[in-house]
């Protein structure tokens, strides 16, 4: 189960498999015709037939979490362990939004300190980085903000997905936040996105949006982790460095600590395109590549995390991450079915 097949080595590309259901009312076992229905983060998604009936097709292997959202129906969201390039089918039964009393609206306490909180929200969920500034959050009126005082803690929650448009890659996006939490020492941001592709206004916009997709791509996590899966991590620029002994913010500036053989950090996963990563304590990871090097480091929350051939992780909060990989937020995402051209 470890070892790649030839064609796996030099396509490069993961396995596949198709996702098919209906979508009814869970009450009546009405069909529930136009419901959107999309693999999360990213941009495979489609709506259901007069029948409620629908097809996702190219959805990786994995664990997907598969999306079924519409008008006065609570979303629902059903994760689904992909092992073969079969097709597997499945039934969502929505139910609808409870009633609420009409007429009835709620302002800010104080929207002035609502304010400052949606402005530390906006710098920290789309970063600081040149794409955040061609960033718009759509509707910043459902978000929510709680203030620890003390410990200087912003809890965010919302009321409905955030509508976002980011000219810097050519996607808007509609995140659904499931947590957020940000102090001084800590970041956690999770949610799930559904991409769609803008479309561009010239010949110019379109090149553009190639390029920056492929300059965030590239040296991001995500590469690194489908490099190491591919065994391609040094020809693709990277290298890694273990720092037991190294304070991470020297770690941070310069190549730091002993160098590891990044091919033995992986053990065997439950199938095929599953690697399972583990280490002790905090690895430097540098990419190195033309004029670009850039310095993150990699700590793991639990023994061991699972990963995925394309670069993601199954639980992405066990893996904790400083410098470059920690920089790149929202502003910077890109759907799972992305790869470079």
């Amino acid at each position: 189960m470890f070892s790649l097949s030839p064609f796996w080595l030099h396509a490069q590309i993961s396995p596949h498999a198709i996702v098919t259901g209906r979508i009814v009312d869970d009450s009546t076992g009405a069909p529930l015709p136009l419901t959107n229905v999309f693999v999360a983060n990213s941009t495979i998604g489609t709506s259901a037939n007069v029948e409620g009936k629908f097809v996702l097709k190219g959805v990786s292997l994995g664990e997907q979490q598969i999306v079924a959202s519409i008008v006065g129906y609570v979303l629902e969201t059903r994760t689904l362990r992909l092992t073969d390039t079969i097709t597997y089918e499945i039934e969502f039964r929505l139910r609808p939004h409870e009633l609420r009393m009409p007429g009835v609206i709620v302002e800010a306490s104080d929207p002035v300190e609502w304010k400052k909180h949606l402005q530390r929200f906006m710098n920290s969920f789309f970063g600081t980085g040149k794409n955040a500034t061609q960033c718009r959050l759509l509707n910043p009126q459902v978000l929510d903000f709680q203030i620890d005082e003390q410990n200087d803690r912003l809890t965010a929650t919302a009321r409905e997905p955030l509508e976002i448009e980011n000219r810097a890659l050519g996607y808007r996006t509609t995140y659904i936040l499931r947590r957020y939490l940000e102090s001084p020492q800590l970041l956690q941001f999770l949610g799930v996105t559904r991409f769609e592709e803008m479309r561009p206004k010239d010949t110019q916009e379109s090149r553009r949006w190639i390029e920056n997709r492929r300059n965030v791509y590239y040296g991001s996590r995500r590469h690194f982790l489908s490099a190491l899966i591919r065994r391609t991590w040094r020809e693709d620029g990277f290298e890694v460095n273990s720092i037991r002994k190294t304070p991470a913010r020297m770690a941070l500036m310069w190549r730091s600590g002993d160098e590891v053989d990044a091919d033995t950090l992986l053990g065997p996963g439950r199938v095929p395109y599953e690697r399972v990563l583990s280490f002790e304590g905090m690895l430097q990871v540098i990419y190195n590549q033309g004029r670009r090097k850039e310095f993150s480091l990699i700590q793991l929350d639990q023994p061991a995390v699972t990963i995925y051939a394309s670069g993601l992780v199954e639980n992405p909060l066990k893996m904790v991450t400083q410098g470059y990989w920690s920089i790149q937020r929202a502003a910077d995402l890109l759907p799972t079915d992305y790869e470079p051209e």
